[in-house]
């Protein structure tokens, strides 16, 4: 990530411009794909002596820009106020992109996106009722001989919670899940 500080109608000190470098550089736990980060301080006339120094800041991401501007009596002032805007909106794009992608906020049925507020009324609904629960589908299967690697592998290419196969380690049938925390479970006969 490159950052490039610029100045216009003043001179900033060495000791600020290293903060601004030392502090933007944490904006990649944000927005990892951050390529280009530009820094300008001016100083304005102004009658408000708090609108005297003006910091902009702008990151160029892949797909996005995030820019913010801070105003302030000092130059440092302005720095700190334009980097808490800058973080925040990094913070509010990275929760945008996890929330896009999330796996548990997809139908389970359709694996189609879910808004969060009809994500509790789905996993809940229809727990009131007494119908018992039938099969719907049936579906048959080939399974060859395989380990729990390749199990793993087949079931993310499926993209399925689940995968159903013949373990050839231990010459049994076995099922590999997808917990909650991300990892992998293996269930298998004893």
């Amino acid at each position: 990530m490159e950052i490039t500080v610029h100045e216009k109608h003043t001179q900033v000190s060495q000791d600020i411009k290293d903060l601004a470098v030392e502090k933007l550089e944490k904006i990649t736990r944000f927005v990892s794909d951050a390529h280009l980060v530009e820094v300008d301080f001016i100083e304005q006339p102004s009658k408000n002596p708090e609108q005297r120094f003006v910091c902009e800041v702008t990151v160029h991401c892949k797909r996005n820009v995030i820019k913010g501007h801070g105003e302030g009596i000092e130059a440092g002032i302005a720095l700190d106020l334009v980097i808490d805007k800058v973080e925040r909106q990094a913070q509010k794009l990275k929760s945008k992109r996890v929330s896009r992608f999330h796996p548990r906020k997809r139908d389970p049925k359709t694996h189609a996106l879910v808004p969060d507020i009809d994500l509790a009324a789905l996993i809940f609904e229809g727990e009131d009722q007494d119908e018992e629960a039938k099969v719907v589908r049936t579906k048959e299967i080939d399974l060859k001989p395989m380990d729990a690697e390749e199990a793993a592998l087949q079931m993310d290419l499926l993209g399925h919670d689940f995968f159903v196969f013949h373990n050839s380690e231990d010459d049994k049938f076995s099922v590999m899940y997808r917990r909650k925390d991300g990892h992998l479970g293996l269930i298998s006969p004893s």
